[in-house]
């Protein structure tokens, strides 16, 4: 996954530590770098450019899940767009956790979400979980809506029959049904 410190020698060259190749390079110019830049040693690049060095590097390990978090922060809208395109065709997994809805809903295949301590997924990207929580969200009312309807039902039931002498074990039935509701 992509940590937070970049795991290369400030004092050396990025040519010295990464090397080369046609892969890199290509990475490399893509993230908005000159070939030339390679000889600069890390510390001289700015965080936002370590994040994509470090960036260049994890995707050049082709790990079998690619974890990234936030992997839009510090990415010119080229650089975002090449991004999109490299996770929708990277041949392994890919999770990663975004603020960037535009991006979730060009590259997601499902979203997961935790809330209450609970897990839940939707397929597709953040316009098709936008709707499909929103319908999740109606149906859960209207069960509430119906549970309550027949709670007062069910007490209204009670309360005429737990005087009644004949009733009365039916009411207190009925109460310890209603008591066990959730």
């Amino acid at each position: 996954s992509l940590s937070q410190s970049l795991d290369l020698d400030p004092e050396q060259s990025l040519a010295t530590q990464m090397g080369g190749g046609v892969d890199f390079d290509k990475m490399f110019t893509r993230f908005g770098f000159s070939l030339g830049e390679k000889e600069k040693r890390i510390r001289e690049f700015s965080g936002g450019e370590q994040k994509k060095i470090q960036f260049i590097k994890l995707m050049l390990e082709k790990p079998d899940v690619l974890i990234l978090d936030e992997p839009t922060n510090h990415l010119d809208v080229e650089s975002v767009e090449w991004l999109e395109h490299y996770v929708r065709t990277y041949p392994k997994a890919v999770v990663f956790v975004s603020h960037d809805r535009f991006f979730i809903d060009q590259v997601a295949d499902v979203v997961w979400e935790v809330e209450h301590g609970k897990l839940h997924s939707y397929h597709g990207g953040y316009t098709a979980y936008r709707e499909a929580k929103h319908q999740a969200l109606l149906r859960q009312e209207q069960a509430y809506e119906r549970q309550q309807a027949e709670i007062k039902r069910e007490e209204d039931l009670i309360n005429r029959f737990k005087h009644k002498p004949t009733k009365a074990s039916f009411a207190r039935n009925r109460q310890k049904m209603l008591d066990r509701m959730e």
